[in-house]
């Protein structure tokens, strides 16, 4: 009994074995079909991990601004219970002298549109020629705001269109959307806005706003790429990071490579930085 049980494990070993080298000799006879998937699984695998990588990016994107808002809504609150609290108590005897200062015949205050219509309605057009005049006209307003405003003129990136993003290569964008990339451009202003914003104070007035280190920083960093590129704008890694708050990791860089191909941006590079120079329309 005892030898037929050992001869019943000794054919039990050896089948197991046979087919143990059945499998090996399947998997060696389809080396090159295996390797074929397990190429294609990589690539899968590798697409997939860039994908969560991005997600988790605009994962923490949408915290900072979720907390942003957050600290402008309470702001808005505070500022809405004061303006109550000063509508609710205002003294009786100022409100009489404003009562008492009124004078009682006036004429309603001109809305904007009534404004502009009387503005145009008044004009005279000589010649016939209304488009210079209208031109005028509008150059006019836009200096009437930038005085009473301080506004200073300060060109942006445009947005990119459906079109031009159909135009850039696949390999260039991979699986970016254009609404990824016009977030981008929309940083980009911001950045510009705020830097240039500063140089236009000049030296006296970035003293009184306290930023006057910062002004001639950024009046060196321009000089420093020459007469050629003196009425130049541009941003750098560094502004990047102090505007934005985050560092231009590997996603931006690629997505900047995209709109230098859509003709919005283009490279002056030093010795030590790498300047990205808007390209205004001519």
């Amino acid at each position: 009994m005892a030898t037929y049980q050992s001869l019943e494990n000794l054919l039990f070993v050896q089948t197991q074995k046979l087919q143990d080298l059945e499998t090996a000799t399947e998997l060696i006879q389809s080396k090159s079909v295996i390797q074929e998937e397990l190429f294609n699984a990589y690539g899968e695998v590798c697409s997939i991990a860039r994908g969560i990588q991005e997600l988790k990016e605009d994962v923490k994107k949408m915290k900072a601004d979720n907390a942003h808002c957050k600290e402008l809504s309470a702001v808005l609150k505070s500022l809405d219970h004061q303006i109550q609290h000063m509508e609710n108590n205002i003294p009786a005897k100022i409100q009489e002298y404003v009562n008492s200062e009124q004078p009682k015949n006036i004429e309603e205050p001109l809305t904007t549109v009534e404004y502009a219509n009387n503005t145009f309605n008044n004009i005279t057009i000589c010649n016939g020629d209304t488009t210079a005049n209208g031109a005028a006209l509008i150059n006019d307003m836009k200096s009437c705001k930038k005085v009473l405003f301080n506004d200073p003129e300060i060109p942006r990136v445009e947005l990119v269109t459906q079109e031009e993003f159909h135009k850039i290569p696949k390999y260039m964008i991979g699986r970016y959307t254009l609404e990824t990339l016009n977030s981008l451009v929309v940083s980009i202003n911001q950045i510009i806005k705020a830097k240039y914003s500063i140089i236009a104070l000049g030296k006296n007035g970035a003293r009184k706003k306290g930023e006057l280190d910062l002004y001639l920083h950024y009046k060196k960093e321009q000089t420093g790429l020459g007469k050629e590129e003196e009425n130049t704008y541009f941003f750098t890694g560094e502004d990047y990071e102090k505007y934005i708050k985050a560092k231009l990791d590997k996603t931006k860089l690629n997505l900047l490579i995209a709109l230098r191909h859509c003709k919005k941006l283009r490279e002056i590079r030093t010795a030590k930085t790498v300047h990205y120079a808007l390209i205004l329309p001519s």
